[in-house]
């Protein structure tokens, strides 16, 4: 490599660093593998979103919904008995999901969510009805031992007022 393509490429890197991103050596050339400090990278905890949208919520994260007060956190799976993906069962089974509930003047309460036979059902807290839509991915016959479903459950919600 030439002294003037290696000046090149660190010269880039330290432009990199100055917008925020980050530089990392690539089999001796170099490549910008992230924005770190550009807005749409950075993931905020709490997500706003609005009533009657559906919103999906990933395990540990929290939506307020606009204009309420009201709070949302998927805690964890509680069970999954769901048929699988290629399977025919006599029940479709079901999902159990737990989550944290609160309003501005409410501490957190957490809240067992049901989805029976594919068919959305709903818990009232306050004067919103919260009803459990979805749950991906469908469980798979054969899961792998180091897949965990827990790392990638998306949940689908739909609040209301009631």
């Amino acid at each position: 490599m030439t002294a003037t393509r290696l000046k090149t490429i660190y010269a880039f890197g330290l432009f990199a660093f100055g917008f925020g991103l980050n530089f990392f050596p690539v089999n001796g050339l170099g490549a910008v593998t992230q924005l770190l400090g550009h807005p749409s990278a950075a993931r905020s905890d709490v997500d706003t979103v609005g009533l009657g949208e559906a919103f999906p919520l990933k395990i540990g994260q929290q939506v307020t919904l606009q204009n309420t007060g009201l709070t949302i956190k998927f805690t964890k799976i509680l069970a999954d008995s769901r048929c699988p993906s290629g399977a025919q069962y006599v029940w479709a089974g079901e999902a159990k999901i737990l989550v944290e509930v609160k309003t501005s003047t409410t501490v957190a309460t957490p809240w067992t969510l049901t989805l029976r036979d594919r068919e959305q059902s709903g818990q009232l807290f306050a004067q919103f009805r919260i009803q459990f839509l979805g749950l991906e991915p469908d469980p798979v016959l054969n899961p792998q031992p180091d897949h965990s479903v827990a790392d990638v459950a998306v949940a689908t919600l739909l609040v209301n007022r009631s």
